[in-house]
């Protein structure tokens, strides 16, 4: 019998999901400065349920690794998350006291985030950035997953899944029924996505025990299943307003995963280089997510200095392209200043 890979690097599907999901919101938040309007922003707006399947994918990656206690855990969190998260905070901290005429970030901020007091301050919520609310969301996951864990491994998966499910749903009743949805603080709490890193984390366990590979399904149910929660979900936005944008999440999550699978099958059947831009796209989706709007700040301070250039895709696309420089370069000054010194100091 043939086992099933022991991490989600043997998966090349994950990487593959990681960089369409990075890929969208980038250019979500890229495009929302064409001024675009209409079924365009709308469309535009979509790229931003790609952070659903970045929940899952965390549960099912996070359920897959190994796992040697929560000491162990938390230490590995810290390496690969905040450690990169710390060091990108610092150098925008110093380069925004360095450049002239770049906006001031105030030091309250930069310490505020690197502690994580705009779980409590929403006005340092964006300080460096509009992305940065999902760092301090899926710490919230990584300090729940030792429990999570323990409780998926002591009870059946329909009764871990329900469980999660129906937490998240209540507080997301909550959050309706109060009227908080509308903060950025309390409408960003795990709570709100639990069902979905839970779920992520079934899967892994279904792969583990079964060799279930959820995106193996047909293109056909991954068509129909794109159609069905895309469509579910504009009716609840446009339809229910404020409650269809607090429950809308559950068909998010199912119409972008399928959507995601169905672009995977076409990927694999056409040339080899796209598969391979996507994989290295999802290898890099941290460092990505991290850099992408500090590298379109730049680029904006250039284009306004040129009155006549007139932001389109084309410039869009460019933008994307000083991203991905930014990432690379990013992520190489970053192994060289910390790698190294680990691998030094464990020799």
């Amino acid at each position: 019998m043939k086992h099933p890979p022991k991490t989600t690097n043997q998966i090349p599907f994950i990487d593959f999901a990681k960089g369409f999901a990075i890929l969208t919101i980038v250019l979500m938040h890229y495009g929302q400065q064409t001024g675009v309007n209409g079924w365009s922003a709308n469309l535009v707006k979509l790229g931003g349920t790609g952070i659903h399947v970045f929940f899952l994918l965390s549960g099912f990656g996070l359920m897959l690794s190994r796992y040697q206690g929560w000491v162990h855990f938390f230490k590995r969190r810290m390496s690969k998350i905040l450690l990169p998260y710390y060091f990108f905070l610092t150098l925008m901290y110093i380069l925004h006291g360095l450049v002239p005429n770049a906006p001031a970030i105030s030091s309250y901020a930069y310490l505020g985030n690197l502690f994580f007091v705009q779980l409590f301050d929403e006005s340092i919520v964006y300080a460096f950035g509009i992305q940065f609310w999902f760092i301090s969301t899926i710490l919230q996951g990584y300090l729940l997953f030792p429990l999570l864990r323990s409780f998926i491994q002591r009870s059946r998966l329909f009764t871990f899944i329900l469980t999660c499910t129906l937490v998240s749903i209540t507080y997301a009743l909550v959050l309706y029924f109060t009227g908080a949805f509308e903060s950025k603080l309390w409408s960003r709490l795990f709570l709100q996505y639990l069902w979905e890193f839970a779920l992520g984390m079934a899967l892994a366990k279904l792969y583990q025990t079964h060799h279930y590979q959820f995106w193996k399904i047909s293109f056909r149910q991954a068509f129909w299943g794109t159609i069905l929660g895309f469509g579910v979900m504009a009716l609840l936005t446009f339809k229910l307003k404020a409650a269809g944008i607090v429950f809308n999440d559950y068909p998010a999550l199912l119409g972008y995963l399928c959507l995601t699978i169905m672009l995977f099958k076409l990927a694999q059947n056409l040339k080899q280089n796209i598969l391979d831009g996507m994989l290295w796209v999802g290898k890099y989706s941290y460092p990505l997510y991290l850099v992408h709007i500090a590298a379109l700040s730049l680029a904006l301070q250039v284009h306004l200095s040129y009155n006549s250039l007139k932001i389109n895709a084309l410039t869009l696309l460019f933008y994307l392209s000083i991203a991905f420089v930014f990432t690379y370069t990013f992520q190489k000054v970053y192994q060289l200043i910390f790698i190294k010194q680990y691998f030094t100091k464990t020799l």
